[in-house]
């Protein structure tokens, strides 16, 4: 009867996992269609835009946060209940003990290739942030009168110049 009754926690404890790894996929998801309509307005320096779609992102992380901390709690109890050490504990050894057809190698899956998706997406969109900053910087700084930096440009015969002043307005006015 014990048995059973450990079988029945276990598949309980599955079943639960399931249902918060799909959600999770879908809320990366959706925070990949939040970055790349960030980055949209990245190009288009739409700083009102940006502004609102930043608190939507918070809130979007705010929510994989919760799940994930769901996650931890049921994969732990699900270790637990295996006889598992909650440290270095995953998915894949969670599927491995309970038989390899656990259907959470599928899902663990859909979620890795999600976060990567999102993290690749968060990476694009800090280099173009920084290429906007550096160039509105390089432009702040030439309007006061000094140099742009270390950055190469091209003469007027289309040599490079290694170190080259960024000149809003041509010597020869």
């Amino acid at each position: 009867m014990m048995a059973g009754l450990g079988n029945n926690l276990l598949e309980e404890d599955l079943r639960q996992l399931r249902q918060i790894l799909e959600p999770m996929v879908e809320q990366f998801v959706q925070l990949q269609a939040l970055l790349l309509q960030e980055q949209e307005m990245l190009r288009q320096r739409d700083a009102a835009a940006l502004e609102s779609l930043s608190a939507q992102i918070a809130e979007q992380l705010a929510k994989i946060r919760a799940i994930d901390q769901l996650r931890q709690r049921v994969t732990t109890q699900l270790g637990k209940r295996l006889g598992m050490r909650p440290e270095g504990l995953t998915l894949g050894l969670l599927d491995k003990a309970l038989g390899g057809n656990s259907g959470l190698q599928d899902v663990r899956e859909r979620l890795r290739q999600s976060i990567q998706q999102a993290d690749a997406l968060n990476r694009e969109n800090k280099a173009i942030f920084s290429g906007v900053l550096a160039a509105t910087e390089s432009i702040l700084f030439a309007l006061q009168g000094g140099a742009s930096g270390p950055t190469a440009s091209y003469n007027r015969l289309g040599s490079r110049r290694a170190h080259s002043r960024f000149n809003l307005l041509s010597k020869q006015l």
